[in-house]
């Protein structure tokens, strides 16, 4: 066997185990971006869930301003019709709003979850690479020693 045989498969041995590593550390890097994405999400969630409170809100106030109105027109005040009439829309609202928050929360720890996962992944991804490649570099070193005094 000619020595150059020997020695090129050292080098791609080495090539290869230096592949092994850098493909850890892109899939690390995907899982980083991916619990990075996740993140923004989660905060795109928080943000929609307050936007869809505050509407809430702002229908309750304008249905209950006109009742009011209405009532000034009418001539009334707030009898016991109308206090039980907003009391029973306030428990709706209270609802609304705590099923609103109760959704945003668990969508929160779930999303908390995921990236911490994904995180864990790439962690793990990163170490498959590392060991995925310097056990291709030992062992081409073995086989260039075992090969090299064959020859």
């Amino acid at each position: 066997m000619p020595p150059m045989f020997p020695i090129l498969g050292l080098v791609s041995g080495l090539i290869s185990g230096f592949g092994a590593i850098a493909a850890g550390r892109e899939r690390q890097r995907q899982a980083n971006q991916a619990a990075y994405d996740q993140k923004l999400e989660r905060q795109n969630n928080k943000i929609r869930a307050m936007q869809e409170h505050n509407a809430r809100m702002r229908e309750f106030l304008e249905v209950d301003n006109a009742s009011m109105n209405w009532l000034g027109y009418a001539g009334r005040s707030m009898d016991a019709s109308s206090k039980a009439a907003t009391k029973r829309s306030e428990t709706g609202l209270l609802q609304d709003a705590n099923n609103i928050n109760s959704a945003s929360l668990i969508y929160d720890y779930r999303s908390k979850a995921r990236e911490r996962e994904l995180v864990r992944s790439g962690d793990a991804a990163l170490l498959a690479g590392y060991t995925s490649g310097f056990s291709t570099m030992l062992n081409s070193a073995y086989q260039y020693k075992q090969t090299k005094y064959e020859i």
